[in-house]
């Protein structure tokens, strides 16, 4: 590597200042008295030397912690959060996979071999519960069980970085 003059000048600056600054900090920091430990800093403890300091725990009042409850008082039971599963009048068809392509042109159209062309299915993303309805079009040829979405309408079920998802197909 081939340094400019300027870069050598600022390269030789950087280490004599180092070799001459860290030994100096390094020897300040190993002497012993009080008076050079004034970076160091205990919640609660006073400072050396400083007699009229007040503990910091006769101050501050903490409430007693959850888990010290005597053993007398009932616990309250935890509630989690409500979960409402809706049912569906939909018929599962099939579980499949889902990808996109730009050949599917319309949002509402898809490609699908698990039902008769031309019938409405809805398709349910099952990590996130969005749907999509869309009438069957088409065939894959080479992806025998999957749905094939436009990407307006993969969109509407995930992010295109998510491709390919699991998907229920109903009716």
């Amino acid at each position: 590597m081939r340094l400019t003059r300027a870069d050598r000048h600022r390269l030789v600056f950087a280490s004599v200042l180092t070799a001459v600054v860290f030994p100096a900090v390094l020897w300040e920091n190993e002497r012993g008295d009080a008076v050079n430990r004034s970076n160091i800093a205990a919640a609660g403890v006073p400072a050396a030397g400083d007699a009229d300091v007040v503990p910091a725990s006769s101050s501050i009042v903490l409430p007693e912690p959850a888990y010290l409850a005597p053993a007398d008082e009932p616990a309250v039971a935890a509630s989690g959060p409500t979960v409402m599963i809706g049912g569906s009048s939909d018929a599962l068809v099939a579980r499949a996979d889902a990808i996109y392509r730009r050949a599917v042109t319309r949002a509402d159209h898809c490609w699908y071999d698990g039902v008769t062309e031309g019938e409405a299915v809805t398709i349910v993303n099952t990590a996130n519960g969005r749907t999509l309805e869309c009438v069957v079009v088409g065939r894959p040829d080479d992806l025998a069980g999957t749905v094939v979405l436009s990407p307006a309408g993969f969109e509407e079920l995930a992010d295109y970085s998510d491709a390919p998802i699991h998907v229920d197909v109903r009716r």
